[in-house]
């Protein structure tokens, strides 16, 4: 889903608060997002009213960040989520929306993405490219 709309006048909902959770709420705030709302599995604060809360924004935001650690075929929201899939994004993907004017090579997965990343940057570098890890 894309709304051709700058970051900024996007609304997010953040689910998950670990490191990708985190570092998306500062990346949103830094660009002056207004509308965020943010669920955690584990906020010892949560209730039956803030779960009602948060399930019912996932219909109305335009875009739900999950984070990694998240399994959506077994969490809570896993209905409203299958309804809304096409509104999941990752921190990857919300990156990318900047529309930076550079080139990138993206590694993810489970092993080896350092030492692929530096193997990746040497090819690079020794062929006499600007190359940044």
């Amino acid at each position: 889903m894309e709304t051709n709309k700058p970051i900024k006048e996007n609304t997010y909902a953040i689910y998950g608060l670990g490191l990708s959770g985190v570092s998306v709420h500062k990346f949103l705030k830094k660009r002056k997002v207004k509308k965020i709302y943010i669920w955690d599995d584990k906020n010892k604060s949560n209730n039956k009213k803030k779960f009602n809360f948060f399930y019912n924004t996932l219909n109305k935001v335009d875009y739900i960040v999950i984070s990694p650690g998240i399994n959506i075929k077994t969490t809570r929201f896993k209905s409203i989520l299958r309804k809304n899939r096409k509104k999941i994004i990752t921190d990857l993907d919300l990156f990318y929306m900047q529309n930076l004017p550079v080139k990138s090579i993206v590694v993810t997965g489970t092993n080896g993405k350092s030492t692929t990343c530096k193997l990746i940057e040497h090819v690079l570098r020794t062929n006499k490219m600007d190359a940044q890890l």
